[in-house]
């Protein structure tokens, strides 16, 4: 009788504070209170924050067989500043650049709910020149037989599209691919100023 009266309370008590960690979890990965957030994408797993690269007909075996291209990454936040690394193979030697999305959804596409009219309202159908773009090329430095390219960007006046920061990597002229460019890894990182514990309570307060 002790003993299940024990067990009982054990669980009572490990439920309680399982759900108080799990709480506690969600609201530090959603308010970002350190100001820093990191993710990955290493193309072996399907990852939370960091999209595989899109629209899929552009990508075969793991390659990506023509550009422009495009990812896009959750960010629970908006932030000031982002960091990209890409690791990446360009057998073509295309000189490319990586570009950040700089404008929100159009208005008449977010208004409209027709599928055919909003066939025309995704991303990749936008020009490259609606992307902050900066040399992807420039930036790299050879490991082995990949190349690896770190960028910053600004997030300032960057919009959030559904919680989500859109890139394109994209050649830097009229330069088509003669061989498959394969990238190996994108991690990112997300930087803002960060919460005091006034903040972070203030901000879990408002919820």
């Amino acid at each position: 009788m002790k003993l299940t009266f024990f067990i009982i309370k054990f669980i009572r008590y490990f439920l309680i504070l399982f759900f108080i960690i799990l709480i506690f979890w969600l609201l530090w990965e959603n308010y970002v209170p350190l100001g820093y957030f990191k993710a990955i994408q290493d193309f072996k797993t399907p990852q939370k924050f960091i999209s595989n690269f899109y629209p899929k007909e552009r990508v075969y075996n793991d390659g990506i067989v023509e550009i422009p291209i495009y990812f896009k990454v959750r960010s629970p936040q908006y932030f000031k500043k982002a960091r990209v690394t890409i690791i990446y193979q360009n057998p073509s030697q295309v000189s490319l650049d990586l570009g950040i999305r700089n404008n929100s959804i159009p208005q008449e596409c977010a208004n409209n709910k027709d599928p055919l009219f909003n066939a025309g309202c995704e991303g990749w159908g936008l020009r490259k020149e609606e992307y902050k773009n900066e040399s992807l090329s420039k930036k790299a430095i050879l490991n082995e037989d990949w190349k690896e390219a770190t960028l910053n960007f600004s997030l300032e006046n960057i919009p959030l599209i559904e919680q989500n920061y859109e890139f394109i990597i994209s050649p830097s002229d009229e330069t088509s691919l003669r061989h498959t460019i394969k990238v190996k890894k994108i991690k990112i990182i997300l930087e803002k100023n960060p919460l005091t514990w006034q903040e972070f309570l203030r901000q879990i307060i408002q919820i």
